[in-house]
């Protein structure tokens, strides 16, 4: 065995200089044995090399479901109250009706997403609740209306809603909404 010396490292969690050899590759950085460990468990909670916390799918799905639940009960019960109308007068609405009406009462939750959004510096009530945040990926001030009509907008396509929200299931957990508006979704402290 060659008593050659290793070259000189940083371990990416201490800063402390050690040889190579005694250093891990976990994501493309470097971890002494004592700094090792926090670094594989920030790995499975899903922490990025960054140290930003994101989100977890249920966290986010949980908030949604809040939010769901605070816009869609008044707008359900106007969309039945519209609906009891027209069977009471006998109005068949035809697929461009159907259309239209499904664009109006969607807009509610778009108004929602992007006041609260923008009031609260990315947090609707339900996010609050679930304490995670919205934030810019690039570090600038998040564009979230931009991001939240993206998503209206794919909501609005039968599946295509459904396969936005597929998209959060990778590394990053970044839906296509997040992508088109530059931002993350993050836990809080």
């Amino acid at each position: 065995m060659s008593d050659a010396v290793q070259s000189p490292d940083c371990c990416a969690g201490c800063n402390v200089t050690f040889s190579t050899n005694q250093l891990v590759n976990l994501k493309g950085r470097l971890y002494c044995a004592a700094c090792k460990e926090n670094a594989l468990d920030d790995l499975k909670a899903g922490v990025s090399s960054d140290g930003i916390d994101m989100a977890g799918i249920g966290t986010r799905l949980a908030a949604q479901i809040i939010d769901g639940l605070i816009i869609g009960l008044p707008v359900m019960a106007l969309a039945f109250a519209f609906g009891f109308y027209q069977v009471k007068t006998g109005a068949q609405p035809g697929f461009g009706t159907q259309v239209v009406q499904q664009v109006i009462f969607s807009i509610p939750f778009l108004i929602y997403a992007g006041l609260m959004l923008n009031q609260t510096g990315g947090q609707t009530l339900g996010k609050k609740v679930m304490k995670i945040r919205v934030v810019s990926a690039e570090g600038a001030s998040a564009n979230y209306w931009k991001r939240e009509g993206v998503r209206w907008a794919l909501s609005l396509i039968p599946l295509v809603g459904l396969i936005d929200y597929l998209f959060a299931f990778n590394k990053q957990r970044r839906t296509l909404h997040d992508k088109f508006g530059g931002t993350i979704v993050v836990r809080m402290s």
